[in-house]
């Protein structure tokens, strides 16, 4: 079957198998760089059942296709439900740096960083933020 022909299916499916193909379909569209049919995908997963994973994801496809106020709304969402997940966090601070807005990426990143002290990634992600935030002509530009 094919991967359009299995979003389809996918698409019309309303069973609990539907909810755990769904995600599983919109990840293989992302594998592939379809950035809209993930979304749209991740879209469905939601309407079945709302969840922290799908929101986050559709978060990121929707940043990939451009559609930040999107991106922005589904990522805050995914907050609401999580505020103390590190990981977000630190996706928050990037999706903002990719805005060009250094000093709201830095918040987000220094949020994660207290979540997560011990975490070398995050600390990494923080210190390269600060950096870039200090060198204010490369802001939105990685």
């Amino acid at each position: 079957m094919t991967l359009a022909a299995l979003f389809k299916r996918i698409r019309k499916a309303r069973s609990a198998s539907a909810r755990k193909q769904i995600p599983q379909a919109a990840k293989a569209a992302s594998l592939q760089h379809d950035w809209r049919g993930a979304a749209d995908l991740y879209r469905r997963a939601l309407q079945l059942q709302d969840g922290f994973g799908p929101r986050v994801q559709l978060g990121h496809m929707l940043k990939e296709t451009g559609d930040l106020e999107g991106a922005q709304a589904a990522y805050f969402q995914a907050l609401e439900q999580k505020p103390d997940d590190a990981d977000l966090n630190v996706q928050i601070g990037h999706f903002f740096w990719v805005k060009g807005q250094a000093e709201e990426s830095l918040v987000y990143y220094e949020r994660a960083a207290e979540l997560a002290p011990n975490d070398g990634a995050i600390a990494e992600a923080l210190r390269i933020g600060r950096t870039r935030a200090a060198d204010a002509p490369w802001q939105g530009r990685i």
